[in-house]
């Protein structure tokens, strides 16, 4: 990679054209203007107006205010008024304003409050109590993820109070958490529970992401070196270490289809300025950036290395006597032996021109690389035109080949060729034809124990649609010459349940087949159970039809701090628990209460569901796990006869064990057994 190497030189007009030298005062009273945010239609602009303090006003930063501009710089409005403080605006989903401020009315420090783009006053939207860092609006306006430090102990204020506030490394154990803000509910969430000091984080386009920079570390460095790249599924989940960096870390940005992630960081632990650009892939392992990683490292900034001094009065006097004043100068010289790019462009104060800046940059890399781009094509030519020869002849030998006799492999499956030993040779060979040939004879057999399951379950599916055909077909021809209305409606009735129980049972066995073909595309990872107990719970708790009934949902943990950790696919472990408990919910009386106990003994993760419903027939208890099987009272819901045979094929696929049985009392237990992944 070549060097660049630039010299930046400011000149004001105390040393060229200036009315007056510029003072300290004046660069002090500048007002500038800082995070402009654009608005979803496009048109407008808001930005945050710095201000300083009059000297005759109490010492204190700056004031900050909130304007809204249109794109041409028209129409420039002031929403936010000082002295109080308001910064950081981002535009909600539907057009208004929101902005972070710490105002005397709300005691718990800094929050997020929306302000109508038409105008009026200011809403508190969040009032968490350790207050909000930095906030981001998730693409699909649900949630908003912040940041917020942890609360000091009270000995930590009291110390702060009579004057002992120092710092003592990697002592002071007080985190900045990632956290997440329910829109609609408004409630909150701590995204994770592990110690980590967040630093800036971005959503994915998908809302489903948030991808974010931490250290474990709550010393001094917390904020400059030892940061990693994390991300992490919202609104809750265990955090993924995406990257590890051997020094500092800067922006980031997410591409829009959520697959690639762009960021400015060091090469080195010694490296002061992150101001590198690396793009990766979120997908994947745990990486560290080395200087000789060319995959990653797509460009590298250009970097101070050397000061040119010469006369530049000249260009700047060419500059000064341009007609337009406000275009760059653009100007191309030679200067001791050096081909320099010199851009030139004045620096106007309150609509008068305070000085010049002129930005000059080596050059000399262009005129050598055109050159060497013509003889580069040439070798390009020849190189190409070698590369393909050689191609070609091996192409034939190792690859042409191989092919052709894998082709004939494959012919001969498919002709359903029992002479096995006219083909044996290609699963006995040692390279890569052989592996592939194995490869599709293991697929092969597989596909034919799936096609004979699938005729199996076909034809147990017409079976079970068989009975409820006949009494539609039935109850259809007596509907057809009755007159009387109360044996209309009763047919009616029996009409409509045997619709239903058809539409039940297509659906179910539809629903089954995706979930199995799902499941064996799907990647098993490390999942900590009593997150998905919680999580599935919640969801039935909230829902319409169980509020109807009033029953509870308990859950029963063997302790707060066991991980529970199994190994799986989250959502299959969720459609396991989701079906016990539609099964709980379904045959348990109203008022009832059902209990979702997670404990661990010798290395083994137990789920288990308990209700209040009939329970289980003693005498056909081996047969629930059956097909279609259902001999529960009609009375406590209806089912297809597939759920506890989705249940136990799911579990099995994880290495885990199901039983059923009737509790002591009153009820049907279920408890299911899995492999424990704690190390």
């Amino acid at each position: 990679m070549m060097k660049r190497q630039f010299t930046l030189f400011i000149f004001l007009l105390s040393t060229v054209w200036a009315d007056r030298p510029i003072t300290a005062e004046d660069i002090v009273n500048i007002r500038y203007i800082a995070q402009p945010v654009i608005d979803p239609s496009g048109n407008y602009i808001a930005y945050v107006k710095i201000i300083p303090r009059g000297a005759d006003e109490k010492r204190g930063g700056s004031y900050r205010e909130i304007w809204v501009t249109k794109l041409d710089g028209s129409d420039q409005r002031q929403y936010t008024f000082s002295p109080v403080n308001s910064w950081s605006p981002q535009w909600t989903p539907n057009g208004n304003l929101s902005f972070l401020s710490r105002r005397k009315d709300h005691n718990p420090g800094t929050q997020i409050y929306i302000l109508p783009f038409k105008g009026g006053e200011a809403k508190l939207l969040t009032d968490h109590k350790t207050g909000v860092g930095s906030y981001q609006w998730s693409p699909d306006g649900k949630w908003i993820a912040f940041t917020s430090r942890d609360q000091k102990s009270d000995d930590q204020k009291k110390a702060e109070k009579e004057g002992l506030d120092m710092i003592v490394m990697d002592q002071q154990h007080i985190y900045t958490r990632l956290w997440v803000y329910n829109v609609k509910a408004a409630t909150y969430q701590k995204v994770f529970k592990q110690d980590l000091n967040v630093a800036s984080f971005k959503w994915s386009s998908d809302s489903k992401t948030i991808v974010f920079q931490a250290t474990d570390k709550t010393g001094a460095d917390r904020d400059l070196l030892d940061r990693s790249i994390y991300r992490v599924r919202a609104p809750s989940g265990n955090p993924k270490k995406v990257l590890e960096t051997p020094g500092k870390l800067g922006d980031m940005a997410i591409s829009p289809n959520s697959e690639n992630l762009a960021f400015l960081g060091a090469t080195s632990y010694n490296d002061p300025l992150a101001q590198n650009i690396y793009v990766i892939s979120q997908d994947i392992q745990e990486t560290s950036i080395d200087k000789s990683d060319e995959n990653i490292n797509i460009s590298e900034s250009p970097k101070v290395t050397q000061t040119l001094t010469f006369n530049t009065e000249s260009y700047v006097r060419e500059y000064s006597e341009q007609k337009n004043i406000d275009d760059k100068l653009v100007i191309g010289e030679t200067i001791n032996n050096n081909f320099y790019v010199m851009t030139i462009n004045s620096v106007k104060l309150d609509g008068k021109n305070k000085g010049y800046i002129i930005v000059s940059e080596i050059a000399n890399d262009i005129l050598v690389a055109v050159d060497e781009r013509k003889n580069f094509i040439l070798r390009t030519v020849f190189s190409v035109a070698l590369v393909i020869l050689i191609f070609s002849v091996f192409l034939n030998k190792y690859i042409l080949k191989p092919i052709k006799s894998l082709v004939l492999y494959t012919r001969a499956i498919k002709e359903k060729d029992v002479k096995i030993d006219k083909h044996e040779k290609y699963l006995l060979r040692k390279d890569e034809v052989g592996q592939l040939s194995r490869s599709l004879n293991e697929m092969t057999e597989d596909l034919y124990k799936r096609i004979d399951i699938a005729e199996t379950f076909s034809s147990d599916l017409a079976h079970e649609i068989r009975n409820p055909l006949t009494s539609l077909k039935s109850a259809s021809e007596v509907l057809e010459n009755t007159s009387d209305n109360e044996k209309r409606k009763k047919l009616i009735k029996v009409i409509s349940h045997d619709v239903e129980r058809i539409e039940r049972l297509i659906t179910d066995y539809s629903q089954m087949l995706k979930d199995e073909a799902s499941l064996s595309r799907s990647k098993m990872e490390k999942i900590n159970l009593i997150n998905v107990v919680k999580n599935v719970c919640d969801d039935f708790n909230s829902d319409i039809s169980n509020l109807g009934k009033k029953i509870s949902i308990q859950i029963v943990q063997e302790s707060k701090n066991k991980p529970f950790e199994v190994f799986g696919v989250e959502s299959r472990l969720e459609q396991i628990l989701a079906n016990l408990l539609d099964n709980a919910v379904s045959f348990s009386p109203e008022n009832g209460s059902i209990k979702v106990s997670c404990l661990e003994k010798e290395k083994t993760v137990y789920l288990v569901v308990e209700d209040e419903g009939p329970g289980f027939n003693e005498k056909n208890i081996n047969q629930v796990f059956k097909r279609f099987y259902s001999n529960r009272p009609e009375k406590f819901g209806k089912h297809s006869g597939l759920g506890l045979n989705i249940v136990k094929n799911i579990t099995e696929l994880h290495g885990g064990q199901i039983q059923v049985s009737n509790r002591m009392k009153k009820g049907a237990r279920i408890e299911i057994q899995f492999p424990s992944y704690a190390t």
